[in-house]
C-alpha cells in the first residue's frame, strides 16, 4: 500500500515542488483562494480540496490544464457538469439559455464557494455581453467576480500579485467595460501574460486578446501596432491556436507592409472565413471560454461503475477489504463519496492510479514533468537517442507509480519495434501483455461503456498498429477505443472535446478510413472539426479535415476537388507544420493533372 499512498500524494507534492521551482511563496499562491495553512496541508498530502481550487492553483503556477484529468464526485461533479453545460451553450451561441442556466447555477451555490461563484459570474458576463448588456451592467458583474480572489484596491498594481490566466482575462474584461478603458492597462496586462511563469499554451489564452484590445484603444504608431500584432500572431502559430487569430489577421492586413506577407494574410483570412462559414460557426471571438479548457473531468461514480463492469467483478469481490455493500450501493447511486482510504482501496482493486488528478504521466515533482515535456517535444520513434530520454523518464517517474510504469514499458516496446529490435508479432504480444496487467482483454468487446487510462488508450492504439492488414482485429480494437467516447460521440454529454480525445480519435478515424469505413470515419471527423472550430483550436484540425477529404476521394475519386486540400494547406502554413506542405502540394498537383 506504500506505493499506492505515494501515488495518492504525488500530485500534492508536485504542486509544492512547482511553487518552489517558480519562486512563489505560499502566501502569494494562496491569496484570495485559501489560507496558507490550508495550502500547506494540501501540498503535504494531508488535505484535499475541490477541482476548481486545484485548477486555479495550477493556473496561478502558469501550468496548462489541458493535460490533466480530474475525477470528481457528489456535489462537486454536479458543479462541474453545470459549468460544462454553460460553456457548451455559449460555444453554440445559445446565449439566452446560457444566461438562465448560469443564474440558476449561481443561486444554487453555498456561501464560501467563491471560485465557483467567480467562474459563474465570468460566464454570466459573457452571456450578457452577447445579449447586448450595457457596459455598466457588465462592469457590475465583473467587479464582483474580480473582487472574489483579487484585492480591488490593489488592481492598479496587479504586477505584484500572482494571478491565474482566468483572473488576467477577467481584468481585461473589467477594464474593457469600464467608463474610460485605459490603453496602458491593456498593455500592462499583455506584458503580464508573457511572464515566464506561464507556459506558452497559457500565454496564448490571454496575450492575443490583450494585444487586440490595446491596438483598438491605444493612440500609437502603425509600426508599434504591427510589432504587437506580429508577436501575438507568432504566439498563436507556435501554439496552434486560432484565439483572436481572425481579428489579428484583419488588423495586421489593414496596416499593410510586406506584399508577400500581406498576400498570405488575405489568403488565410479567405480560407478561414470559408471554413467557419461552411460549418455555420461565427469566426469572430465572442467569449473567452478558452481559459476554462482542461483535459477533461469524469465522475468518480461513473469511473468506479464502468471499471467494475469492465473487470467483471461481483459486488462482493469489489467490496472485500474496501467498504460495505451498503456504501458501494450508495456510491453507485450517487448518494455518497468514498473517503481517502476507501477510494485508495477501490481504485487499487479497479487497477487505476490512486489519485483524482493525473496527467499523461503522474508527476511527483517538477523535474519529472520537465523531463516528460522534453521527451514529447523531441519524440521521434525512429531515433535511437530517444532510448536515453526514456531511461531518464523511467528513473524519475516509475519509482512510486504503477501507472507510469505501464506507460514507460509501452515506450520501450514501441521504440524497439520501430528500431527493428522486435518484429511485429513480438511487438503485438508485448503490447497485449502490458494491457492485460490492468484490463481483461477478453471482456472488452462485451462492455457498452469504457473507462480507460491514458496509458491503456495508447496501448489499444498499439494493438491496432500491430494488427495492420488484419481487418477483423483492427475493427475489434477500434470499437473498444470508441467505448471510451461513446457518450461524447452521441452528443449525450456537455463535455467539449479535449486534446486527448483529439489525438486518439484522429487516429481512430484514420484507421476506420483505412479499412473502408469511410462514412463512419467522416461522421466522427466532422464532429471534431466543428468542435475545434468552436474552440478556435488548430492543433488537430488539419488532420481531421484531411481525413474527411481522403474519405471522399476514396469513394468518389472522379468528382472530388482540391478546395479542402487548399484549406488544409492554409492550416498547415498557419501552425507551421512545414513537413506537411510538400505532401499537400503533391496531392493538389495530382488532382490538377487529372482536371487539365
Amino acid at each position: 500500500m506504500e506505493q499506492k499512498n505515494e501515488e495518492m500524494t504525488a500530485f500534492s507534492t508536485f504542486i509544492r515542488d512547482a511553487r518552489v521551482q517558480k519562486k512563489i511563496t505560499s502566501r502569494q499562491l494562496s491569496r484570495g483562494i485559501c489560507s496558507e495553512g490550508f495550502l500547506s496541508g494540501l501540498e503535504n498530502g494531508k488535505r484535499s480540496t475541490d477541482v476548481l481550487t486545484i485548477e486555479r492553483l495550477l493556473s496561478r503556477l502558469g501550468i496548462s490544464l489541458g493535460e490533466f484529468y480530474f475525477l470528481v464526485g457528489g456535489r462537486e461533479y454536479e458543479q462541474e457538469q453545470g459549468i460544462a453545460r454553460v460553456i457548451k451553450l455559449l460555444y453554440h451561441q445559445k446565449y439566452e439559455e446560457a444566461k438562465k442556466v448560469t443564474e440558476n447555477f449561481l443561486e444554487g451555490l453555498r456561501s464560501g464557494e467563491k471560485i465557483a461563484r467567480q467562474v459563474g459570474l465570468h460566464l454570466l458576463s459573457m452571456a450578457e455581453r452577447n445579449l447586448g448588456a450595457s457596459s455598466v451592467r457588465l462592469h457590475e458583474i465583473l467587479k464582483e467576480a474580480v473582487g472574489l480572489t483579487m484585492p480591488l484596491k490593489e488592481l492598479d498594481h496587479f504586477e505584484g500579485l500572482i494571478l491565474s490566466i482566468q483572473e488576467v482575462d477577467m481584468l481585461l474584461d473589467y477594464e474593457e467595460c469600464s467608463e474610460k478603458p485605459r490603453p496602458d492597462m491593456f498593455l500592462r496586462l499583455a506584458k503580464y501574460a508573457l511572464d515566464l511563469r506561464f507556459e506558452e499554451s497559457c500565454q496564448a489564452k490571454v496575450f492575443p486578446k490583450a494585444v487586440v484590445l490595446y491596438c483598438q484603444h491605444a493612440n500609437i504608431s502603425n509600426e508599434d501596432k504591427k510589432d504587437a500584432l506580429d508577436d501575438a500572431l507568432n504566439l498563436l502559430r507556435r501554439t496552434a491556436s486560432a484565439y483572436y487569430l481572425w481579428e489579428i489577421l484583419r488588423l495586421r492586413n489593414q496596416l499593410g507592409g510586406n506584399p508577400e506577407r500581406k498576400g498570405s494574410y488575405v489568403r488565410w483570412l479567405d480560407d478561414l472565413e470559408e471554413l467557419y462559414d461552411e460549418y455555420g460557426i461565427p469566426i469572430e471571438n465572442r467569449d473567452s471560454l478558452i481559459v476554462y479548457n482542461h483535459g477533461g473531468f469524469f465522475g468518480i461514480q461513473h469511473v468506479i461503475t464502468a471499471r467494475w463492469k469492465m473487470l467483471g467483478m461481483t459486488a462482493e469481490e469489489l467490496c472485500e477489504g474496501c467498504c460495505s455493500r451498503r456504501t458501494l450501493q450508495r456510491l453507485v447511486n450517487g448518494g455518497t463519496m468514498p473517503q481517502g482510504d476507501v477510494l485508495c482501496a477501490l481504485f487499487t482493486k479497479l487497477r487505476l492510479p490512486v489519485c483524482t488528478v493525473y496527467g499523461e504521466m503522474l508527476y511527483g515533482d517538477w523535474r519529472g514533468r520537465e523531463l516528460y515535456r522534453e521527451f514529447t517535444k523531441n519524440y521521434n520513434i525512429h531515433n535511437p537517442a530517444m532510448m536515453s530520454i526514456i531511461r531518464r523518464l523511467s528513473e524519475n517517474l516509475t519509482e512510486h507509480s504503477t501507472y507510469n510504469q505501464q506507460i514507460i514499458d509501452r515506450l520501450y516496446n514501441i521504440m524497439a519495434w520501430n528500431l527493428k529490435e522486435k518484429d511485429t508479432e513480438e511487438f503485438r504480444n508485448s503490447t497485449l501483455e502490458l494491457l492485460q496487467k490492468t484490463l481483461p482483454i477478453e471482456r472488452l468487446q462485451e462492455i457498452e461503456i469504457g473507462y480507460f487510462t491514458w496509458g491503456e488508450l495508447l496501448l489499444l492504439t498499439d494493438m491496432v498498429r500491430g494488427y495492420a492488414g488484419d481487418e477483423e482485429n483492427v475493427r475489434k480494437y477500434l470499437e473498444i477505443i470508441c467505448k471510451q467516447y461513446q457518450a461524447f460521440l452521441a452528443g449525450e454529454t456537455w463535455e467539449m472535446v479535449s486534446g486527448h480525445q483529439d489525438f486518439i480519435m484522429n487516429f481512430v478515424c484514420s484507421e476506420y478510413g483505412n479499412i473502408g469505413e469511410y462514412q463512419l470515419s467522416t461522421e466522427y471527423e466532422r464532429i471534431f472539426v466543428e468542435e475545434n472550430l468552436r474552440k478556435h483550436d488548430l492543433c488537430y484540425l488539419m488532420e481531421h479535415m484531411y481525413n474527411c477529404w481522403w474519405n471522399e476521394w476514396m469513394q468518389h475519386p472522379e468528382s472530388v476537388g482540391d478546395r479542402a486540400l487548399q484549406r488544409c494547406y492554409t492550416i498547415a502554413e498557419i501552425i507551421q507544420r512545414e513537413y506537411m506542405l510538400p505532401f499537400l502540394k503533391e496531392k493538389m498537383a495530382t488532382l490538377k493533372k487529372r482536371t487539365d
